[in-house]
């Protein structure tokens, strides 16, 4: 066994990484792909090396049967009388049964003989493996220049099959001088297999993929190959013959006609003669590109062919690491199309589930020491399954075939029927595919999209099991899982769509019976769907604003999550302005909105001062995060959007403060903070781009003067990196 085997061969503990593209995975899954790929074509060359044996053995005894027959009929011992005289059809067919014998001679020696070459062409020679290597691919090009495959599959087989064609011939000539009627029963035999043998290579001709291969399918499509450009230049020459008569023809009967028409009639008849010409030479072209593709039928793409590929190891192999490995991959196929091909098998969705919960019991069911092949397996399963779902099923997909309640081409207003058991289903299946509680510390990088996706599902759909309080706590457990990771694009997705989920899902303390619990699982499963199909863009996340601006709404009136949702809608939009690529168009207006909430919970009478604090830090955290776009210039294209929102935050707060407390401490802390942000934007912006938001700011200032607010709240310390600090000291 060599290195690469061995590596394979070890116990895999834990799901393979999803590779970028299907097959960039190490080669790990066309290491097993081609075990199993060499064993199933091993059987079957096994099968044909004993079907062509049989061959040989035919080709001798229809040898001993020729010369034998030839003997006969000319054994003189046999004649009734010394002058007898054979009848003169007797020399053709003695004539066509010695050619026949003797190209079945000829394609046995030649057989023989290509035995020899291919012991030659397989026989190693001394030196190292270098050595070995260049001497083998000067004999492969050897072989190339000499035409060795040629003459192995079509020059042998074909002067066994012309000695039998012409055998035949003078069988038939040879029983015509017996017995008419006898002659023409075998002659319409030999017919019928002279016309499947046509079919077949005829058949082969139009899929060069058929089975039915032979030397006459071969001259066939070799004459093909050659005749292709006439029948393309015979349609040039038709078309422009057609363009040249019609041109001819409108020409003289736009002179027979009379000129009173006017001129706007001859510019139109000249345009639809225009386009006419240009859709015969676009006709030309199209026949011209594509030759006679269309006799031919149309060859499997390498999207067709992964999909086999895939089935393959899926229906047949028995093996958990191959099996692994093509549940890992197909979670790199994003082509549509050929997912639908996996989705819509209904032998392979059925192995697939079957799959996964044998794997599933067993990583339950076997010692720990036993535990970790199935786990991976189980967790590539579900995976996968995921994947399907999420890129072109429905939540049923997720089941097992057989506990589904609609079938999987339902109409999208059909809602399914989901139950307690589907439900559980799900949440076990998400498990498997949500991040382990030991890696969840922040530092993971490249987390997989469907991973983000599984975390947030099982917490879905454990909550649903529940009520509706425990579900919206279980997704507020799960978003502030995912805010603690790395920044990506598909994290800051991932974020909008929980966001979307927890806003949606009704309020807490809202009581509802489980089957209306259920129903809504599938509308929030096609958020998710819009969510994982939205993952390659890289400058677009998907309802963004639509996610933030129902934060808003969920904050007005009395609701007790409001810290939660000033919490939630801070994180999304902190990992967003992070992602430099991703369009913030929309984003400002709900979160302008969001900070004048901030204000009035600040300035409330009855605050708490630990929420105040708390409300305090949110401030800071929103300065912070617009003070690094700003260094890094990438406001640029929404400064409009972004200076109309802080204008509208400031005159907010003046017109609600004034009335109410004008001396409040907390407007001198809004006041520098906006300071901090006005002061970046000078150094980045236009001045007319931020002359209203200036404007604001002075106003604000000499109203924060006038009202006798205290000049320092605290002490505020400047992050040479952060380029801000919360106030302290106070």
């Amino acid at each position: 066994m060599n290195t690469t085997a061995y590596a394979f061969e070890q116990p895999m503990t834990e799901p393979p990484e999803i590779p970028a593209r299907f097959g960039e995975d190490g080669g790990k899954f066309y290491y097993y792909y081609d075990q199993l790929a060499d064993d199933l074509d091993e059987d079957l060359t096994k099968r044909l090396k004993s079907q062509l044996d049989g061959l040989l053995i035919f080709a001798g005894l229809f040898a001993g049967l020729v010369k034998g027959g030839n003997a006969t009929i000319n054994a003189e011992t046999d004649l009734p009388s010394a002058t007898f005289s054979p009848p003169s059809a007797i020399y053709p067919v003695n004539v066509l049964f010695a050619v026949s014998l003797t190209c079945a001679l000829m394609s046995s020696f030649l057989a023989v003989l290509g035995q020899q070459w291919l012991v030659y062409y397989r026989k190693r020679c001394g030196g190292g493996a270098e050595h070995q290597r260049k001497e083998q691919l000067r004999r492969q090009l050897g072989a190339q220049r000499c035409r060795l495959e040629l003459v192995l599959d079509d020059i042998l087989p074909g002067l066994l099959q012309v000695s039998l064609a012409i055998f035949c011939i003078a069988f038939i000539l040879y029983l015509r001088t017996l017995s008419g009627p006898m002659s023409s029963i075998v002659a319409a035999i030999v017919g019928i297999a002279l016309v499947i043998t046509v079919g077949a290579a005829v058949c082969a001709t139009w899929d060069r993929m058929c089975p039915y291969q032979s030397p006459l399918s071969h001259l066939f499509c070799w004459t093909l190959d050659r005749l292709k450009p006439m029948p393309v230049s015979l349609m040039w020459l038709f078309i422009f013959l057609k363009a040249y008569l019609y041109e001819l023809l409108w020409a003289r009967s736009r002179t027979e006609r009379h000129l009173d028409a006017g001129e706007l009639n001859s510019f139109t008849e000249a345009l639809q003669m225009e386009e006419l010409q240009v859709n015969h030479w676009e006709l030309a072209q199209e026949i011209t590109s594509r030759e006679l593709t269309r006799v031919g039928r149309k060859e499997e793409t390498a999207n067709d062919l992964i999909v086999a590929s895939v089935k393959r190891v899926i229906l047949t192999s028995e093996h958990p690491a191959a099996l692994i490995h093509a549940a890992t991959n197909i979670c790199a196929i994003d082509e549509k199309e050929s997912l639908r091909q996996l989705l819509n098998d209904a032998e392979f969705v059925e192995r697939f589930h079957d799959l996964f919960s044998i794997f599933s019991e067993s990583a339950e069911k076997l010692p720990t020491q036993l535990q970790a092949v199935p786990a991976a397996a189980t967790k590539a399963f579900a995976t996968a399954i995921l994947h399907l779902a999420l890129s072109v099923g429905t939540i049923m997909d997720m089941a097992r075939p057989k506990g589904r309640a609609l079938a999987i081409n339902n109409p999208p207003q059909a809602q399914p029927a989901l139950s307690k058991g589907l439900v559980q289903a799900f949440c076990s299946l998400a498990k498997n595919v949500r991040l382990e509680n030991n890696l969840l510390d922040g530092d993971l990088k490249d987390v997989n999209h469907l991973r983000l996706l599984g975390t947030l599902l099982h917490a879905l759909f454990w909550g649903s099991l529940f009520s509706a309080s425990d579900c919206k706590r279980y997704l507020r457990r799960a978003i502030k899982v995912l805010a603690n990771l790395n920044t990506s694009h598909q994290l800051v997705c991932t974020l909008t769509c929980a966001v979307k989920m927890y806003v949606l899902y009704p309020k807490s303390g809202y009581h509802e019976e489980e089957t209306e619990r259920y129903e809504r699982l599938a509308a929030l499963f096609e958020l998710a769907k819009s969510t994982y199909d939205d993952r390659h863009s890289s400058t677009k996340v998907q309802s963004l604003s639509e996610a933030l601006q129902l934060s808003v709404e969920l904050c007005n009136g009395e609701n007790g999550d409001r810290s939660e949702v000033y919490w939630i809608c801070l994180g999304v939009f902190g990992h967003a302005c992070e992602l430099k690529s991703v369009d913030l168009a929309g984003v400002f207006t709900p979160m302008g909105r969001l900070m004048r909430n901030i204000e009035l919970d600040i300035r409330h009478p009855g605050i708490q001062e630990s929420y105040q604090e708390q409300l305090r830090g949110y401030k800071d955290q929103y300065v912070a995060i617009l003070s690094r776009r700003v260094a890094d210039n990438l406001f640029f294209y929404i400064t409009d959007e972004w200076c109309e929102s802080l204008t509208g935050t400031l005159q907010y707060i003046r017109e609600f403060a004034d009335p109410h407390e004008p001396g409040h401490p907390e407007n001198r802390v809004t006041l520098d903070l906006f300071r901090l942000l006005l002061t970046g934007l000078q150094r980045q912006t236009r001045e007319d781009q931020i002359r209203d938001l200036v404007e604001e700011y002075e106003r604000f200032g000499a109203w924060v003067d006038m009202g006798g607010c205290a000049k320092t709240i605290g002490r505020l310390n400047r992050d040479p990196e952060l380029f801000w600090c919360p106030y302290a000291g106070r």
